[in-house]
């Protein structure tokens, strides 16, 4: 595997973008999926660049790949340290096992750290975003059932109907998240529309039918 490539990796993001608007799922979800590959691909680009350094220095007498040993190993265990440093150096943690040896790898390595305190900061920022929105639907979906509830015990809407009426807008609700304001007949399916129709509409069709029949 060659650097190049390793960078080129994560091509998948492209595609999860491309096909975003198709996948019918949780828009929270799908914003925290985002989030992760973002953080997944910043670890990766990162690990990408210290193993660039490393292998640049491959001829110094004090590289990071030198001083631990790894010179001659193979490019995934390269890798796979330089992933590990990675991790621990955006995360604050530095355990010291891997370290810095050269002034080019030193500042590299002031730079991550730096990369690391932003990316937290966006990581909570964003987190506490997705949350509160998250509870402010929650709280719209609340009322609008309630909204809903209140119509149908109103006009004596019998429960059985009730029931289907609720189940279609908890279904909603879990694909979609989906609380706009529309009137409650534009938002059911046809045949929930139709039942209810007839439903608020019985006493009339009753009538007629009288009538018709005199």
């Amino acid at each position: 595997m060659r650097f190049p490539r390793l960078l080129r990796l994560p091509q998948f993001s492209l595609i999860f973008n491309r096909r975003e608007t198709n996948i019918n799922i949780n828009p929270t979800l799908i914003k925290m999926c985002k989030l992760v590959i973002l953080i997944i691909l910043i670890t990766h680009w990162v690990a990408c660049i210290w193993f660039m350094i490393g292998s640049w220095e491959s001829n110094a007498e004090n590289s990071w790949l030198i001083s631990n040993y790894l010179q001659s190993a193979s490019i995934r265990t390269q890798y796979i340290n330089s992933l590990y440093w990675a991790i621990t150096t955006l995360t604050t943690v530095g355990y010291g096992d891997i370290t810095p040896t050269t002034e080019i790898e030193i500042i590299f390595t002031l730079v991550v750290m730096f990369l690391g305190i932003s990316m937290y900061v966006y990581i909570i920022g964003n987190v506490s975003s997705l949350i509160s929105k998250l509870d402010a639907t929650k709280a719209r979906y609340r009322e609008k059932l309630g909204q809903i509830q209140t119509y149908m015990r109103e006009n004596k809407i019998p429960s059985n109907l009730q029931q289907k009426i609720r189940d279609y807008y908890q279904y909603r609700w879990i694909e979609n998240q989906d609380t706009r304001d529309y009137h409650i007949l534009e938002e059911l399916p046809y045949l929930l529309q139709m039942k209810l129709e007839l439903q608020l509409h019985k006493e009339v069709i009753e009538k007629v039918a009288l009538h018709s029949e005199e």
